[in-house]
């Protein structure tokens, strides 16, 4: 017995007796407290070496074991999957590796900041990287790919200017391909879009945006892609929320390994869906629009050409009338 309690002794005495909270490890480590109030750490002790530990580890030996924090209010403040190696925020069930949840009704949320004090512009406030850390060989390491927000003014009180800047790389460290402005503008291959859409290619080389068909047997009338002119939130709905102009490019035969002739085709609305009025064939040919009745007697401008395809005629307007175009004097209809 005597032994007994000399042995408790002397454990006693390699722990810190100041902490009024103790929790055994396995390995003979101490988790202490230095009083019962919620403002004071918790720090690790090491009875193999006497000595206050720099760091913890929670399932050292690798197990499947699950670690919860809980917060004020919330009983899954900080998660850990120790089954799939996933940790979530607000949850115990992650989706992911990583997984932020916000409450009923609110998107998760993960904040990416600076400890900067004067941002100016060229700053960056946070960016999501890309990378293969673990890779063999130089350029294999980089950050293959970035998405920052950068600053894009000197901040004050009322003044935040930022834009989103896509970074990609090609055997060197992710660079600049693409960039949302403070307006909202896009633009490929230029940080000063001017328009909601700008696409600019290298010096000596024109901007180029692509519209194409997954169509795999393109045949006569298929669309290869088209422009649509619209107002889709025009509240008087209907005619005004239609399609007014369009410009598409329309097969105009089987396509084959030999064969591609394309149309492009003009589209404008008079209260109705934009409707065929110009077609520029693939051999150079303009089509006219066909027209029953005198378009000039209506508004149509001096200049204006058209075809009766009553009388199959081609015509113009001069201002005032209808003519054929083949004598300029006889009225066309």
């Amino acid at each position: 017995m005597r032994r007994l309690a000399l042995f408790i002794l002397i454990v006693l005495l390699a722990v810190p007796t100041w902490g009024q909270h103790r929790y055994r490890s396995h390995n003979g480590k101490y988790l202490c407290q230095a009083d019962s109030t919620a403002t004071t750490p918790l720090h690790l002790y090491s009875t193999a070496t006497g000595e206050w530990c720099p760091g913890a580890t929670v399932n050292d030996a690798g197990d499947d074991v699950d670690v919860c924090i809980e917060g004020d209010t919330d009983t899954a403040l900080f998660c850990t999957d120790g089954g799939n190696d996933e940790v979530c925020i607000s949850c115990t069930d992650p989706a992911s590796q990583f997984d932020v949840r916000g409450d009923a009704a609110a998107a998760g949320t993960a904040t990416l900041s600076t400890a900067e004090l004067t941002v100016v512009d060229g700053d960056e406030l946070g960016c999501l990287h890309f990378q293969a850390p673990l890779e063999t060989g130089a350029d294999a390491i980089l950050v293959g790919a970035a998405l920052c927000a950068e600053a894009d003014g000197t901040f004050a009180a009322t003044v935040n200017d930022t834009e989103l800047v896509f970074k990609t790389a090609s055997s060197a460290a992710a660079a600049e391909v693409a960039r949302i402005d403070k307006a909202g503008n896009l633009g490929i291959n230029t940080a000063i879009p001017s328009t909601l859409l700008e696409v600019q290619a290298d010096a000596g080389a024109a901007g180029t945006a692509t519209l194409s068909s997954a169509e795999l047997t393109v045949v006569d009338g298929d669309d290869l892609g088209c422009l649509n002119f619209q107002a889709p939130l025009e509240s008087d709905g209907t005619d005004a929320v239609a399609v007014a102009a369009q410009i598409c490019a329309e097969a105009d035969a089987t396509f084959s390994a030999s064969l591609n002739t394309t149309d492009i085709v003009f589209k404008t609305g008079e209260s109705e869906a934009a409707t065929e009025k110009v077609r520029i064939q693939a051999n150079g040919i303009v089509v006219l629009v066909s027209v029953t009745a005198d378009p000039c007697a209506s508004g149509a401008p001096a200049g204006g050409i058209f075809y009766n395809s009553t009388s199959n005629y081609p015509c113009f307007c001069n201002g005032t009338d209808d003519l054929k175009l083949n004598d300029n004097t006889t009225a066309c209809f």
